[in-house]
C-alpha cells in the first residue's frame, strides 16, 4: 500500500511558499510604486517651471511698464552757464510791472521801438502815424486782428494809443502800462452799430483769444484787487507778453502780477515747464524761473542750456529777473 500523504505534503508546501512569495512581491511593487514621483500631463511641467522662473524673477527685478521703460532711459544732463546783466534792468523788460515813478525818469526811448504804420496790416486802424511799439508786439498784433476780422467780420478796431514815455502816463493808472512799448489802447471807429464796445459783445473774442497771439488783457475787472486798477478804459488795454507767458496765464487765469508772484519759487535747477503754441503754430516747451537781483551793479544769471542756450531775460519791475530758456 502506497503512503500518499508523504508524497503530497511537499507539493502543498511548495504551493504555499509560491503564494506567499507572489504576495510579498506584490506588496513590494505597491510600496515602490507609491514612492515614485507622479507624472504630470504634457505641458504642465514646463508651464510650472516657467511660472516658478517668473516668480523668482519678479522677486528680484521690478516689473516696468513700457511707458516707464521709455522714461527710464538715460537723459542728457542739463548744462548750465552764467551770464551777467545790469542790476538796474530789473525795472524793464517784456514782463516788467510798470513803476510810473521810475519810468518818469527815463528820457531815452526804449530799444526796439518802431512805427506801427510801417508794419501794420489792414485789419485795424491807427489814431496817428507816429504810434510806436516793439516789432514783435506789432507782428503779434497783426495776427490777432486778422484772426478777429476773419472770425467776426469786423474791421473797426483802432489803436488809439501805443507807446508813451513814463512822464506822460505817470499819473494815469490805466495808461501807465503804455510806457513799456508792448501795450496798446484800443477803441472803435466807427462806433459799433450794435452798441458793443471793447470788452463786450463780439469784442469779447479779444479777451478769450488774445493769449493765442501772446497778448493779455492787462487789467481784468475780476483782478482789480490785485492790479489796483479799475474803472473806465481798463477793458481796452492789451499787452504783449509773449506766446509762452500768455498761454500759461490764460490756462490758470492769472493776471501779470499773479504770474510774477507764482514764478518766485522756481529756479534754474527746478524751473516751471510751460507748454505753448508759438507764432508758427508749433507746440513748444520752455522753462521759466526767477532770479533775485544782486546788490551790486551787475547780477549773475544761471541759464539752462550752457553757453549755447537760447533764452530771454526780463526784469519783473521790482526786485529781480524772469529767465525763460527755450528748447
Amino acid at each position: 500500500m502506497v503512503n500518499r500523504s508523504k508524497r503530497t505534503r511537499p507539493e502543498y508546501l511548495y504551493a504555499a511558499l509560491l503564494f506567499m512569495g507572489a504576495a510579498l512581491l506584490l506588496v513590494i511593487l505597491i510600496i515602490c510604486g507609491s514612492c515614485e514621483p507622479q507624472k504630470e500631463p504634457a505641458g504642465e511641467s514646463s508651464a510650472q517651471t516657467s511660472e516658478n522662473s517668473e516668480a523668482s524673477s519678479e522677486s528680484s527685478v521690478p516689473v516696468v511698464e513700457s511707458s516707464e521703460e521709455e522714461s527710464s532711459q538715460p537723459t542728457p544732463e542739463v548744462e548750465y552757464a552764467e551770464f551777467e546783466v545790469s542790476t538796474s534792468d530789473k525795472m524793464t523788460g517784456l514782463l516788467s510791472l510798470t513803476d510810473p515813478a521810475y519810468a518818469a525818469g527815463i528820457t531815452d526811448t526804449p530799444d526796439g521801438l518802431t512805427r506801427v504804420s510801417n508794419h501794420k496790416n489792414d485789419c485795424y486802424g491807427l489814431s496817428g502815424t507816429a504810434l510806436m511799439l516793439r516789432l514783435d508786439a506789432i507782428e503779434a498784433l497783426n495776427r490777432l486782428t486778422k484772426a478777429f476780422t476773419e472770425s467776426k467780420g469786423e474791421n473797426t478796431l483802432i489803436i488809439h494809443e501805443a507807446y508813451k514815455p513814463g512822464s506822460a502816463v505817470q499819473e494815469d493808472a490805466v495808461r501807465k502800462d503804455l510806457s513799456n512799448g508792448n501795450t496798446v489802447y484800443f477803441t472803435l471807429f466807427p462806433a459799433d452799430k450794435d452798441g458793443d464796445n471793447i470788452g463786450s459783445g463780439k469784442y469779447l473774442w479779444l479777451v478769450d483769444n488774445c493769449n493765442r497771439f501772446g497778448y493779455i488783457l492787462r487789467y481784468p475787472s475780476e483782478k482789480a484787487s490785485v492790479t489796483q486798477v479799475s474803472g473806465s478804459g481798463t477793458g481796452r488795454v492789451y499787452r504783449f507778453v509773449g506766446y509762452e507767458h500768455a498761454a500759461y496765464m490764460a490756462k490758470y487765469h492769472l493776471c501779470l502780477e499773479e504770474y510774477l508772484d507764482a514764478l518766485r519759487p522756481y529756479t534754474a535747477e527746478a524751473p516751471l515747464a510751460v507748454e505753448y503754441v508759438d507764432a508758427s503754430g508749433d507746440k513748444q516747451t520752455c522753462y521759466v524761473y526767477y532770479v533775485a537781483a544782486g546788490e551790486g551793479e551787475t547780477t549773475t544769471l544761471t541759464v539752462r542750456g550752457g553757453e549755447d542756450a537760447v533764452y530771454s531775460v526780463s526784469g519783473n519791475g521790482s526786485d529781480g529777473f524772469i529767465v525763460t530758456c527755450y528748447e
